[in-house]
């Protein structure tokens, strides 16, 4: 008897919880060792339900989910973990995923990076994570496993084809020393070469720029192919929180605007690194100030020794 049933419901708009949910359930399947078509059975669902399902695009009981992680006999503690997310999918407002150990293995960050059409990306210490070397990333945190899964996330995000990106980063992140001189100096190469590769963009605030609120947070804009609302997601010490309403979509935006008024150029840019990479960094970076009550703006002889 074929006890198979069929979803009648029009699709839905998948969101970043619905998505991370199906991510999830694809990781145990794999792991599992299972086919789709395995999942569909042992659920009684159509593969179309199933694929709908680990695409954000379905939301099921979490009878279904048991049922689903019981056959993948799932361990306990990743059971737990993707039945909590099935009972939040219909939470609203932002939400948090710990860093265990690093943020690199989060599902909801590996889909959202898999699905960008563009991201503006603004790391306020460091080199970006997307752009950093393996032996940048392991001065950085001292733990090889993060330098794995990193490199693991880079790799991943490089197969989804050329991205529309632009990384801003701070002037200090080429003027502190992570790790040896030797180090610093890959890095500055591979920064540059990786943006021709994927052809994103470089962008560096100057370190003589007044400290701002703007300038306080890492963060990221992510947008999606339509109908896909854009997401904002900010990295803390411990956590990154996830946040997809109009109001922070809007409030990323305007720090964007601010961004792009203060940064060097995207030529600029990649001079100043190639020249901190090269032993010859400007002895500081020129700020000119612009019209009163708005941030400064940058002078077109800003890398100029």
């Amino acid at each position: 008897m074929n006890t198979e049933r069929e979803d009648t419901t029009s699709p839905r708009i998948s969101t970043a919880r619905t998505r991370e949910l199906g991510e999830e359930l694809r990781r145990a399947r794999q792991k599992a060792e299972f086919s789709t078509a395995g999942m569909a059975q042992a659920m009684g669902r159509s593969l179309g339900w199933v694929s709908k399902l680990q695409n954000g695009y379905r939301n099921t009981s979490s009878e279904e989910i048991s049922v689903a992680l019981g056959v993948f006999r799932t361990d306990r503690p990743t059971r737990e973990r993707i039945q909590t997310l099935a009972a939040e999918v219909g939470h609203q407002g932002p939400f948090a995923r710990l860093h265990i150990p690093a943020s690199d293995t989060m599902a909801c960050l590996a889909i959202t990076e898999e699905l960008a059409a563009r991201m503006v990306v603004y790391d306020a210490r460091f080199v970006p994570d997307l752009l950093q070397t393996s032996d940048y990333t392991l001065a950085l945190t001292g733990d090889q496993d993060v330098v794995d899964d990193r490199s693991e996330r880079i790799r991943n995000f490089a197969r989804k084809g050329r991205a529309n990106v632009t990384f801003f980063l701070p002037e200090s992140a080429l003027i502190r020393t992570v790790g040896s001189r030797r180090t610093m100096v890959k890095q500055m190469s591979h920064m540059v070469t990786q943006s021709q590769v994927w052809d994103a963009v470089l962008r560096v605030v100057p370190a003589s720029t007044p400290i701002i609120p703007e300038l306080r947070h890492s963060g990221t804009l992510v947008a999606f192919p339509d109908p896909l609302p854009p997401l904002v997601h900010v990295r803390g010490e411990m956590a990154t929180v996830f946040m997809e309403s109009p109001e922070a979509i809007e409030r990323y935006k305007e720090k964007i605007k601010v961004l792009d008024r203060i940064a060097l150029s995207a030529g600029e840019s990649v001079e100043l690194i190639l020249r901190y990479g090269h032993g010859n960094p400007p002895e500081q970076a020129t700020v000119t100030p612009s019209r009163a009550g708005a941030p400064p703006a940058v002078s077109a002889a800003a890398t100029t020794a």
